[in-house]
């Protein structure tokens, strides 16, 4: 294997990184290769190992380092923020915001819009917080309404650790990021942004962007997941059981899944990239059928995609 090889593939298995890191690794990787010389290529590349084993690794270190990031992520100043009755449900519609979820000791949203910006209204009612924002800001000129989109908003949510029904995040230009609650149902869409689950737990799980990155680690799900973007890859990590479907159109697709690969049922798609079932190169369009309730469906179209289920499993 050539430098340039070895490169690509590392490039197409990191692919659940956010580019800059996925960057920064490449170009790390390629100056260590030009350093060791021609003549040591070879050697070099082979200490390395394989690109996909190399990118795991690169890809769990990340998530170790996010990890303990986040543990230092506390709630916001509560001194600003308005106190809320407790709830099981959230209805969120915001048109410009970035929304982030905190576990606190008490129910609360704390509200950060541009000064003369709309705020949405906010309010608890039959057990479901409710959060609307007015879509635009207008004037009027020359006869005609002018549309303003002003800086991205942000709203913060802290709740406490409990059990919770249905989460529905409606969102157009704006990321989400939810930590480790336990929702029987979370529904997140988004238009233009980034969506971040990190060891939620529950029922159901459902997430679509257009441009942005989806991202659900850790997390543990009795009745399937579902992932959707248009431009941006997918990662998806835990005990997820049922039906396991990730689509992507420009933007590869990583699943991790510490069970056994012979509980579900397999079918695996991509245009342009390649597919890989624990490190083990497949052909484009694979498909696996074990008679199990459990499956895992992924199509991409300019992506590759890698399915890894616990170690040492066999899928044929």
């Amino acid at each position: 294997m050539r430098r340039r090889e070895f490169l690509t593939r590392l490039e197409a298995a990191l692919v659940t990184l956010p580019y800059e890191e996925r960057q920064a690794a490449l170009r790390y990787y390629e100056e260590y290769l030009l350093d060791a010389g021609e003549e040591n290529e070879a050697e070099a590349i082979a200490e390395l190992g394989a690109p996909e084993a190399l990118a795991d690794k690169i890809v769990r270190e990340s998530r170790a380092y996010a990890k303990e990031s986040a543990k230092e992520q506390t709630a916001p100043d509560q001194s600003g923020a308005e106190k809320l009755n407790s709830f099981s449900n959230i209805e969120l519609d915001l048109a410009n915001a970035s929304v982030t979820l905190f576990k606190g000791e008490a129910y609360s949203i704390a509200l950060d819009f541009p000064e003369g910006y709309p705020l949405p209204e906010v309010g608890v009612r039959d057990n479901t917080l409710y959060v609307k924002e007015k879509k635009f800001a207008h004037f009027s000129f020359f006869g005609f309404r002018s549309f303003v989109f002003v800086k991205k908003s942000e709203v913060a949510i802290t709740l406490p650790d409990a059990q919770y029904e249905r989460f529905s995040f409606d969102m157009v230009n704006g990321s989400l990021k939810v930590p480790a609650l336990r929702v029987r149902e979370l529904k997140a869409e988004s238009v233009n942004g980034g969506i971040t689950v990190d060891g939620v737990s529950g029922e159901r799980l459902s997430l679509n962007s257009v441009n942005g990155k989806l991202s659900a680690s850790d997390i543990a799900m009795t009745d399937g997941c579902k992932c959707s973007t248009v431009n941006g890859g997918i990662g998806l990590s835990g005990s997820i059981r049922g039906k396991v479907h990730a689509d992507a159109v420009n933007g590869g697709i990583h699943i991790a899944i510490p069970l056994s690969g012979k509980d579900y049922n397999l079918r695996l798609s991509t245009v342009s990239g390649s597919v890989r079932v624990n490190g083990q190169k497949m052909s484009k369009s694979f498909n696996v059928q074990n008679n199990s309730a459990n499956s895992v469906h992924a199509d991409t179209v300019n992506g590759g995609i890698q399915v890894e289920f616990e170690s040492g499993t066999i899928v044929i």
